[in-house]
């Protein structure tokens, strides 16, 4: 039993989230799946993306159209800066974020303050890649006394507290560094839709038709190469440049026998033969029964 679940931690380590990194697969090879990442980006972002709406009020308790025209103007140029990378507008990373819950299911953003966020308005958003999350930490934060469960720290109530991640990507290289580093929970978006009561970690969307999917993916593939080397056998073996003529209506045959095969040039050539000595002896017959 001992050796049974030490090899189980051993595949964990080599592989923490096999369900995520399937759908990853499939997002990236199978056309089906990008459709559907495609969809659910479409229909949750849409368009124009998210877009402010200021409801401010003066003292008489009507609209101040200035003020709001401030805030939403404003908000526009944070949209075009809100990237702590400066790679991606408010909008992109919307459906970067939103396009990855099929196949992740879930999202992680650390909101970056001060002068961090190189912006005008000292604000930006940070996109961490869930692979990142030591989910092998399991166990008791001693400088806090919580529970940890997949690299999230939580309190007494399963209220997140902090997310415990590597300070480099684990896919960097063997060089990079392997060290956790902790981050507050109020710094922290951890997005995921909550299936199971005191869950703390999400599940990819597509986790109940992967299977399906891989198995449609794969039968398909034979199918169109069939399809394709049949397409290629039936056309060499025809004799390019060669206009066969339809047989006539009127010259086929209306008994129920089976067509004869047909026939072969040697077999063609031997009936010539025989019918050219056919006429040659007719004619000698002739001319000898004329000098008679």
């Amino acid at each position: 039993m001992d050796r049974y679940i030490r090899e189980h931690q051993r595949r964990a380590a080599r592989r923490p989230r096999p369900t995520a990194s399937a759908g990853r697969d499939l997002r990236n090879n199978n056309d089906y799946a990008r459709k559907f990442c495609g969809m659910v980006e479409t229909n949750m972002v849409g368009p124009s993306g998210f877009v402010m709406q200021s409801r401010v009020e003066g003292a008489s308790g009507t609209t101040d159209k200035l003020a709001n025209d401030a805030i939403e103007a404003a908000f526009l140029r944070w949209q075009a800066v809100c990237d702590v990378a400066g790679r991606q507008s408010l909008r992109d990373m919307c459906e970067t974020l939103v396009g990855g819950l099929p196949s992740d299911g879930e999202f992680l953003v650390r909101m970056v303050r001060g002068a961090d966020a190189r912006n005008e308005f000292n604000f930006a958003l940070q996109l961490i890649d869930v692979d990142r999350i030591d989910t092998t930490y399991n166990g008791v934060e001693h400088s806090t006394g919580n529970t940890v469960i997949m690299g999230v720290e939580v309190d007494a109530y399963r209220r997140m507290v902090a997310i415990h991640i590597f300070e480099a990507h684990p896919n960097d290289g063997p060089r990079t560094s392997r060290q956790r580093v902790r981050l507050p929970g109020e710094d922290l978006i951890h997005g995921f839709k909550v299936e199971r009561a005191e869950q703390v970690r999400g599940i990819p969307w597509m986790a109940p038709g992967m299977l399906s999917l891989h198995h449609l993916g794969a039968s398909c593939w034979p199918q169109c190469w069939r399809q394709s080397t049949g397409r290629i056998t039936s056309a060499s073996s025809r004799r390019p440049g060669i206009l066969r003529r339809a047989p006539c209506p009127s010259a086929q045959k209306t008994t129920t026998e089976p067509p004869s095969a047909p026939a072969s040039r040697a077999s063609m050539t031997r009936c010539r033969l025989a019918s050219t000595s056919k006429r040659t002896r007719a004619s000698i017959r002739m001319r000898s029964s004329a000098r008679s």
